[in-house]
């Protein structure tokens, strides 16, 4: 192990020579962690552009070397952890950076959702490959439907929001554990049938709902692909200052639009 943040130009030179050692002995694990490494030190000399073809080229050898090997089977070898969801999380984190332009929010969404398929195929040990196939997404369900993308990370949370073919994003300044603390209290107040849960409901819909309050006008339904703690939260209780969140919407939660069959 090395530290990228002090010897970048180090590690791009490791990079190199464990991307030859991977392509001789036919490593594939190795060689996603040589391109994972090489985008990591792009990244922090600068160079963002290079950096994020690095990510990407890490990702395709990523989703190729995961296709070809059985659920559950461990890496042939590395000499830096295999931490697929760790790079996925990385990458998204170097999105958010880069940039908020529609394109890059979409590209982070799409992260997201093979993100979330992966979980649900390491959950089943088996492919979900009709779901990682027929590619659905928010953009299909219409200009009367918000679909919120959480993403937490362990200093606050990327919410990535789509309306139809819109797409907008915001950051809720709150860290994980601060949000798991919020969200406990409240499902504590609920579990116990304790009164007056509005303020600590109310707390949450500012955070989550009311930064997205100026696209709600034509709102019908709301869906959510929640992530980390927010998957404990029950939406529908959220308190927007006049209503609870399900009196005023339809709700829905959900694992993944991908994960959901729409209809043709």
């Amino acid at each position: 192990q090395m530290c990228i943040r002090d010897s970048p130009n180090v590690a791009l030179d490791a990079s190199d020579t464990a991307a030859r050692h991977a392509i001789a002995t036919g490593a594939e694990d190795i060689h996603f962690s040589a391109d994972w490494l090489r985008a990591e030190a792009l990244s922090r000399l600068g160079d963002t552009d290079a950096a994020r073809r690095a990510y990407e080229l890490a990702f395709e050898g990523l989703r190729d070397f995961r296709a070809r090997t059985p659920l559950g089977a461990p890496p042939v070898s590395s000499g830096r952890q295999f931490a697929p969801r760790r790079f996925q999380l990385e990458y998204i984190d170097f999105l958010f950076e880069s940039g908020r332009d529609p394109s890059t929010l979409f590209a982070a969404r799409d992260l997201v959702e093979d993100l979330k398929l992966d979980e649900i195929d390491d959950y089943f040990a088996e492919r979900c490959t009709p779901a990682r196939g027929r590619k659905r997404s928010a953009d299909a369900l219409g200009d009367g439907t918000l679909v919120l993308y959480p993403i937490v990370f362990s200093d606050r949370t990327e919410m990535i929001w789509t309306v139809g073919d819109r797409i907008g994003g915001f950051t809720v300044p709150v860290s994980r554990d601060d949000l798991r603390k919020q969200i406990t209290s409240l499902r504590y107040q609920i579990d116990l049938r304790v009164g007056g849960i509005e303020p600590a409901a109310g707390a949450l819909y500012n955070l989550l709902i009311a930064p997205v309050e100026a696209d709600l006008s034509t709102i019908k339904t709301i869906v959510v692909a929640p992530d980390g703690p927010l998957r404990a939260l029950p939406f529908a209780v959220l308190w927007t200052g006049e209503d609870f969140l399900g009196g005023k919407y339809g709700l829905a939660t959900i694992l993944g639009l991908n994960l959901v069959d729409q209809g043709e």
